[in-house]
């Protein structure tokens, strides 16, 4: 099924630990909303569930989300505890916020190596690497360690310069081989670059190092996908998702590797889990949509849900991605709108790549013959 691998997520998760401390903040903040990027103002914020601290802000990793929230309390990944809690709002700042308040207090400490190491992952999400990197760089000259070494690494990863990501994997796991975070971040240039034996045998180590963090099976998982080794992928998956029940992307993956291996109503259920955990996730809602739009099960079919869910992806792609769009044609013609379905399986046309209009040419055929689309469940191996 074309459109499901075309819009698989291969999710790179690049994950660090937080190593110095700052200081708190003295201005309101805006509220956030699930899936909002987060970065602890300190590492001494506590984490609670209910009245049990269950943590500090320096066990959090990052990228840190919120996974969901209320005006004053985000609830969040406690990497570092492998767990779920609540922190404060008042104890961390959005990327924007982050520069601000960590110039700031760079202005105080110029030595602040905290404030430079968020403030280079605040610059990193907002796309200005060249500030991102120059920061670690200074940060490399006050502390030179794995961390610092590893996190210039994923900014020259970010900027696709893999030759200097590379080595500053490299210099990061000479200095501590035992790094498994760096082991993971490796592993996901060396995937990056179709270097699968090599990425999983970065993988494989970073999860003896540390065999409860569930990203690093994650990852593993999709260098099996690439693979094309469903079973190897599916195992990965199954031992990561008991680690973190409630991560989206990990339940996205295994429902795409249990379509891909014909076994849709499993799939749908993990879909459906995504959705639930991440709804502002596009991949999640196009691969539901797509099984309630096609599925040859008369019980996982429902055209108004597949319309509602493809609808909700094309909104989060900004209406450009082509197999959304396809999704979205596919949904109208289960629920019956013909002429919705011709008008959308044209948009998507309209911005597909040329090599991949063939299957969208062939569902217009089947839209203006007014039959909907269904598939078997399997699909070609994710790219």
């Amino acid at each position: 099924m074309r459109t499901c691998a075309r819009s698989f997520s291969l999710w790179l998760w690049l994950v660090l630990a937080i190593l110095f401390g700052g200081s708190p903040a003295s201005r309101a903040a805006e509220p956030l909303a699930a899936g909002a990027q987060i970065y602890a103002k300190n590492q001494t914020a506590k984490i609670r569930i209910d009245t049990t601290t269950i943590g500090v802000s320096g066990d959090l990793t990052y990228p840190c989300r919120v996974r969901k929230a209320t005006e004053e309390w985000l609830w969040v990944w406690v990497g570092g505890k492998k767990s779920e809690g609540w922190i404060k709002r008042a104890d961390v700042c959005t990327a924007n916020e982050a520069t601000e308040y960590f110039t700031k207090q760079l202005a105080d400490d110029p030595k602040d190596a905290y404030a430079l190491l968020q403030r280079a992952r605040a610059w990193e999400e907002l796309g200005a690497l060249d500030k991102a990197i120059a920061d670690d760089t200074q940060l490399i000259a006050l502390a030179p360690k794995a961390f610092a070494y590893n996190e210039r690494g994923l900014k020259y990863f970010a900027q696709q310069d893999y030759t200097k990501a590379q080595a500053d994997f490299d210099k990061a796991l000479d200095l501590d081989p035992k790094f498994a975070l760096a082991r993971n971040n490796r592993g996901n240039l060396e995937r990056a670059q179709k270097k699968f034996d090599a990425a999983l045998i970065d993988y494989n180590e970073a999860i003896r190092l540390d065999d409860r963090n569930p990203l690093f099976y994650g990852n593993c998982a999709n260098a099996w996908l690439e693979k094309g080794n469903l079973d190897q992928a599916l195992a990965n998956l199954d031992q990561a998702i008991p680690l973190d029940p409630k991560n989206a992307m990990l339940h996205l993956n295994r429902g795409t590797a249990l379509l891909e291996k014909g076994e849709p109503a499993k799939a749908s259920e993990d879909f459906q889990q995504a959705v639930q955990f991440d709804p502002n996730v596009a991949e999640s809602r196009n691969n539901l949509a797509w099984l309630r739009a096609t599925a040859e099960d008369d019980k996982l079919r429902d055209g108004a849900a597949a319309v509602r869910h493809a609808t909700r992806a094309c909104e989060l792609s900004d209406w450009k991605n082509g197999g959304f769009l396809d999704t979205l044609a596919a949904a109208y013609a289960e629920a019956g709108d013909f002429d919705k379905a011709i008008e959308t399986e044209q948009k998507a046309l309209a911005v597909l790549p040329s090599a991949e209009k063939a299957d969208s040419e062939a569902h217009l055929e089947r839209f203006r013959a007014k039959q909907p689309l269904r598939d078997s469940g399997k699909k070609p191996a994710a790219k």
